[in-house]
């Protein structure tokens, strides 16, 4: 783009060059040729009066004392010098344009004193009348030469800067772009991978994108300080939880065993018991993402069957399908993939236990797996009543449930640990409606 631009001002520049170089020669020489006709006009006429030939040259050498710089060559009808102030040369002429002839006059060519010194370019026209008489007026231009000159010294002098500054956009404008690119790049890989520790690489500061990096750096910096703050806090926590609830589950496993036959108070252990075990599996859900998302889980990344993985995954959810009269079908192509295989069945699972788990009974739940473009598509589509628009937005949001699912178990970690992991493998996800029903769409790259 900046060269487009700068090649678009380079050709803008060029044609306002040349639109000046002619607009100096024309103005140049329409006003010396408007000098030399209104001189002709003039004596014209007095032509069209004249019965003798004394006038003329009574009014030639009126003209010449009052137009200083003109000189006149008045020919008869018989081509015999009436009158004349110069000697105008035989040869080394040239045409200054169609009507109008230049060329240089010595000293020695003027026979009348001259107020200067030298040889003079002057521009002239010959002019024949209807008696079949000439005249030959001559203009000096050296001094509107000298003019002309001047201006194309002074437009070749703004040209030069105009590419000075042209060239210096150029260099300016690549500059920017490459460090707004690399600025962009930068967010990109951080946005796609999760990595807090990247950062834009700046070589200088002194302009202001420089200082605008360096912004960013720093507060990237300040970002990542926070995160992992907060991830610490958080892996604390449930550290240092999961001790103390584990000892509780075992308290409450020796508390039922002391119950004996009491039905109440075994009940009442067993009740506490799974509510220890959910809290548990809260904890141990909010550290498996917390490990996923802080992207040490790449170390397990190698070759698997994705084909296998499904293949698995519906031999394992098909009792449960067939308890709640499901009917689990599969479409799959043979896939291999580079991947974390615990993980990525993990997801899939995932998908796969909430489509069964929000189906109605003589419904069906499809796993579909194919390769298209270089990437990878898996989906799961259900028949069940599906998920709102507002739902689409924050499913897979930490700890949310739709309105639907709040009296179902969970916690609401489930399909988080699912987009952790599909991030993870810096891939997307789609949720879309089934019609009825919803269908989850995970694309991976190859």
């Amino acid at each position: 783009m900046a060269l487009f631009f700068t090649v678009l001002l380079g050709i803008s520049v060029s044609f306002l060059a040349y639109f000046l170089n002619q607009f100096n020669e024309s103005s140049l020489i329409r006003e010396v040729e408007l000098g030399i006709d209104s001189n002709i006009e003039a004596f014209q006429d007095w032509n069209m009066l004249a019965f003798d030939l004394v006038a003329p040259l009574e009014v030639l050498e009126n003209m010449a004392q009052n137009h200083q710089n003109t000189w006149y060559v008045y020919y008869d009808s018989d081509n015999n010098v009436v009158y004349q102030d110069i000697k105008p040369p035989s040869n080394q002429i040239t045409t200054l344009r169609e009507g109008i002839i230049r060329f240089d006059l010595e000293p020695e060519s003027f026979l009348t004193d001259a107020d200067f010194e030298g040889t003079r370019m002057v521009a002239a026209k010959i002019h024949t009348f209807r008696d079949g008489s000439r005249l030959l007026v001559a203009q000096d231009i050296e001094d509107a030469l000298t003019t002309r000159q001047l201006m194309r010294t002074l437009g070749m002098v703004t040209m030069a800067l105009m590419t000075a500054v042209i060239a210096t956009s150029f260099f300016i404008s690549n500059y920017v772009v490459a460090l707004t690119n690399r600025i962009a790049g930068t967010s990109r890989e951080i946005i796609a991978t999760g990595d807090l520790s990247r950062r834009i690489d700046v070589n200088t500061n002194w302009d202001d994108l420089s200082n605008l990096a360096e912004i960013l750096n720093h507060m990237l910096d300040r970002i990542e300080e926070l995160l992992d703050g907060v991830r610490r806090v958080s892996d604390n926590i449930a550290h240092d939880l999961r001790t103390p609830l584990s000892r509780l589950r075992n308290h409450l496993e020796e508390l039922e065993n002391l119950a004996g036959k009491d039905p109440q108070m075994q009940e009442s252990t067993q009740a506490l018991i799974g509510e220890a075990d959910h809290i548990l599996d809260t904890f141990r859900a909010l550290l498996r993402i917390s490990n996923i998302e802080s992207g040490k889980r790449h170390s397990e990344f190698g070759t698997a069957s994705v084909s296998e993985i499904v293949e698995d995954i519906f031999e394992f959810y098909e009792p449960l399908a067939e308890e709640k009269q499901v009917e689990l079908k599969t479409e799959i192509e043979e896939v291999n993939l580079n991947c974390d295989r615990d993980l990525l069945f993990q997801a899939i699972a995932n998908l796969v236990d909430n489509a069964i788990k929000f189906s109605p009974a003589n419904s069906n739940v499809k796993i579909r797996l194919s390769k298209a473009s270089g990437r990878v598509l898996i989906s799961v589509s259900d028949q069940g009543e599906g998920v709102s628009d507002e739902d689409k937005n924050k499913i897979f949001d930490r700890f949310y449930r739709a309105e639907k699912s709040r009296n179902s178990a969970g916690n609401g970690l489930g399909l988080s640990l699912v987009a952790a992991i599909i991030e993870l493998h810096a891939g997307q996800i789609e949720l879309s409606d089934n019609n009825p029903g919803l269908r989850v769409k995970v694309s991976l790259p190859l």
